[in-house]
């Protein structure tokens, strides 16, 4: 499974190749395009980058010191579809939990209200 600044990278990856082509990246622009909460430098790209390759998610034609070239594999685009799914899937969860208890809530308040109006006239008949 990815981490967070594995899947971040293969996020900008995706999106900058279209198709089955490879396309030349800088690491310095790939470090610069990073989330800023992963504030990855040239050198921990190139290492994410060796990461993706070895686990099939990327494939590498080149590297050099300043560029490599690559492109996703069907792999990592479906990854990242499915990341996507997930995301999609979780909030349909919390709408089915909101909605859940919210009728629960709803139900427990109406048999509260009717034991409490079937305690006031079973006390008011005695009291007659």
């Amino acid at each position: 499974m990815l981490d967070g600044r594995h899947f971040a990278l293969l996020k900008i990856i995706d999106g900058e190749c279209t198709g089955q082509d490879y396309k030349i990246f800088a690491f310095k622009d790939l470090s610069s395009a990073m989330p800023v909460e992963y504030s990855e430098n040239a050198e921990s790209v190139r290492e994410i980058i060796k990461n993706l390759a070895a686990r099939e998610y990327i494939s590498v034609k080149y590297e050099d010191e300043f560029e490599v070239c690559l492109k996703p594999l069907a792999k990592g685009r479906f990854a990242f579809e499915r990341a996507l799914d997930e995301e999609v899937e979780k909030e349909r969860d919390a709408k089915r939990y909101f909605l859940w208890s919210f009728l629960g809530a709803a139900a427990g308040g109406a048999a509260t209200l009717f034991a409490g109006l079937l305690l006031f006239l079973l006390t008011g008949v005695a009291a007659c």
